[in-house]
Protein backbone atom coordinates (compact mmCIF):
# COMPACT_ATOMS: atom_id res chain seq x y z
CA UNK A 1 0.00 0.00 0.00
CA UNK A 2 1.44 3.55 -1.00
CA UNK A 3 -0.06 6.63 0.02
CA UNK A 4 0.44 9.86 2.11
CA UNK A 5 1.50 10.73 5.44
CA UNK A 6 -2.20 12.54 5.47
CA UNK A 7 -3.99 9.27 4.85
CA UNK A 8 -2.39 6.65 6.91
CA UNK A 9 -3.78 8.27 10.02
CA UNK A 10 -5.57 6.07 12.11
CA UNK A 11 -3.65 2.83 10.56
CA UNK A 12 -0.81 0.55 11.00
CA UNK A 13 1.25 -1.59 8.83
CA UNK A 14 3.87 -3.77 9.88
CA UNK A 15 6.57 -2.72 7.92
CA UNK A 16 6.22 1.55 6.85
CA UNK A 17 8.87 3.31 4.48
CA UNK A 18 9.07 7.14 4.41
CA UNK A 19 10.54 8.70 1.88
CA UNK A 20 11.86 12.08 3.43
CA UNK A 21 12.47 13.56 -0.18
CA UNK A 22 9.63 16.44 -0.42
CA UNK A 23 11.47 18.99 -2.09
CA UNK A 24 13.19 19.53 -5.70
CA UNK A 25 17.06 20.13 -5.71
CA UNK A 26 18.63 21.49 -2.70
CA UNK A 27 16.06 22.10 -0.79
CA UNK A 28 14.41 19.86 1.52
CA UNK A 29 10.86 21.27 0.71
CA UNK A 30 7.69 22.61 2.79
CA UNK A 31 7.55 19.22 4.62
CA UNK A 32 10.93 19.72 6.55
CA UNK A 33 10.30 23.49 7.35
CA UNK A 34 7.84 23.87 10.28
CA UNK A 35 9.47 23.91 14.12
CA UNK A 36 7.63 23.69 17.48
CA UNK A 37 5.23 20.93 18.79
CA UNK A 38 2.13 22.24 17.12
CA UNK A 39 3.75 22.99 13.34
CA UNK A 40 2.79 20.76 10.39
CA UNK A 41 6.14 19.23 10.26
CA UNK A 42 6.00 17.72 13.68
CA UNK A 43 2.43 16.06 13.48
CA UNK A 44 3.18 14.59 9.84
CA UNK A 45 5.96 13.00 11.66
CA UNK A 46 4.50 11.94 14.43
CA UNK A 47 1.99 10.07 12.37
CA UNK A 48 4.76 8.93 9.73
CA UNK A 49 6.93 7.64 12.17
CA UNK A 50 4.11 6.00 14.49
CA UNK A 51 2.43 3.75 12.09
CA UNK A 52 4.88 0.95 11.94
CA UNK A 53 4.13 -1.59 14.23
CA UNK A 54 7.31 -3.78 13.62
CA UNK A 55 10.23 -2.05 11.34
CA UNK A 56 10.38 1.68 9.72
CA UNK A 57 12.58 2.52 7.16
CA UNK A 58 13.64 5.94 6.41
CA UNK A 59 14.81 7.09 3.42
CA UNK A 60 16.85 10.67 3.70
CA UNK A 61 19.78 12.46 2.82
CA UNK A 62 21.30 13.27 5.98
CA UNK A 63 24.06 15.39 5.11
CA UNK A 64 21.02 17.70 3.07
CA UNK A 65 18.49 17.55 5.94
CA UNK A 66 21.24 18.17 8.42
CA UNK A 67 22.50 21.50 6.27
CA UNK A 68 18.74 22.52 5.52
CA UNK A 69 16.65 21.48 8.74
CA UNK A 70 16.54 24.36 11.66
CA UNK A 71 19.02 24.09 14.37
CA UNK A 72 15.87 23.47 16.85
CA UNK A 73 13.25 21.18 15.01
CA UNK A 74 12.03 18.28 15.23
CA UNK A 75 12.86 17.19 12.12
CA UNK A 76 16.23 17.68 13.00
CA UNK A 77 15.51 15.72 16.28
CA UNK A 78 14.54 13.08 14.60
CA UNK A 79 17.79 12.65 12.00
CA UNK A 80 19.77 12.56 15.43
CA UNK A 81 17.65 10.11 16.75
CA UNK A 82 17.97 7.83 13.76
CA UNK A 83 21.45 8.22 13.37
CA UNK A 84 22.21 7.22 17.12
CA UNK A 85 19.66 4.31 17.65
CA UNK A 86 19.08 3.01 13.84
CA UNK A 87 20.65 0.68 11.59
CA UNK A 88 22.24 3.31 8.71
CA UNK A 89 22.57 1.95 5.34
CA UNK A 90 23.63 3.63 2.63
CA UNK A 91 22.03 3.67 -0.70
CA UNK A 92 25.28 1.67 -2.68
CA UNK A 93 25.29 -0.64 0.24
CA UNK A 94 21.71 -1.40 -1.19
CA UNK A 95 22.39 -1.05 -4.87
CA UNK A 96 26.41 -0.49 -5.71
CA UNK A 97 27.45 2.40 -7.70
CA UNK A 98 29.18 0.67 -10.49
CA UNK A 99 31.38 2.03 -13.60
CA UNK A 100 30.52 0.44 -17.12
CA UNK A 101 34.43 -0.94 -17.48
CA UNK A 102 34.04 -2.67 -14.46
CA UNK A 103 31.25 -5.06 -15.87
CA UNK A 104 33.66 -7.42 -17.54
CA UNK A 105 35.49 -8.24 -14.03
CA UNK A 106 31.98 -8.97 -12.01
CA UNK A 107 30.60 -12.70 -11.57
CA UNK A 108 26.90 -14.13 -12.78
CA UNK A 109 25.93 -13.23 -9.16
CA UNK A 110 27.31 -9.49 -9.16
CA UNK A 111 26.08 -9.31 -12.80
CA UNK A 112 22.26 -9.97 -11.61
CA UNK A 113 22.27 -7.86 -9.12
CA UNK A 114 21.17 -4.32 -9.96
CA UNK A 115 23.33 -1.50 -10.37
CA UNK A 116 23.70 2.90 -10.43
CA UNK A 117 25.59 3.70 -13.74
CA UNK A 118 27.05 7.72 -13.89
CA UNK A 119 24.86 9.43 -16.24
CA UNK A 120 27.84 9.36 -18.61
CA UNK A 121 28.42 5.98 -18.40
CA UNK A 122 24.72 4.40 -18.64
CA UNK A 123 24.93 4.45 -22.38
CA UNK A 124 28.37 2.20 -21.87
CA UNK A 125 26.43 -0.33 -19.88
CA UNK A 126 23.58 -0.74 -21.40
CA UNK A 127 24.99 -1.95 -24.64
CA UNK A 128 27.13 -3.79 -22.19
CA UNK A 129 23.97 -5.55 -21.39
CA UNK A 130 22.21 -5.79 -25.03
CA UNK A 131 24.66 -7.86 -26.01
CA UNK A 132 24.82 -10.50 -23.38
CA UNK A 133 21.29 -10.45 -22.88
CA UNK A 134 19.79 -14.07 -22.82
CA UNK A 135 15.92 -13.47 -21.74
CA UNK A 136 15.32 -9.80 -20.81
CA UNK A 137 16.58 -6.11 -19.83
CA UNK A 138 15.17 -4.09 -17.21
CA UNK A 139 16.18 -0.54 -17.12
CA UNK A 140 15.22 1.92 -14.50
CA UNK A 141 16.57 5.36 -15.80
CA UNK A 142 15.48 8.92 -16.05
CA UNK A 143 18.20 9.35 -18.50
CA UNK A 144 16.78 7.02 -21.24
CA UNK A 145 14.70 9.35 -23.63
CA UNK A 146 13.28 8.03 -27.06
CA UNK A 147 16.63 7.59 -29.03
CA UNK A 148 18.62 5.69 -26.72
CA UNK A 149 15.56 3.24 -26.13
CA UNK A 150 15.27 3.22 -29.93
CA UNK A 151 18.71 2.11 -30.00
Amino acid sequence: MVDTVHRFQGSQRPVVLLDTVAGAGKDPGFFHSGTGLSSQTCRLLNVALSRAQNNLVVVADVALLREHLAPHSEALAMVDHLEAHAQTISADQLIPIRGADQLATLLEEELARPAFFEHSEVSEAVAWDVERAQRSIELYSAFMDGPPVRR
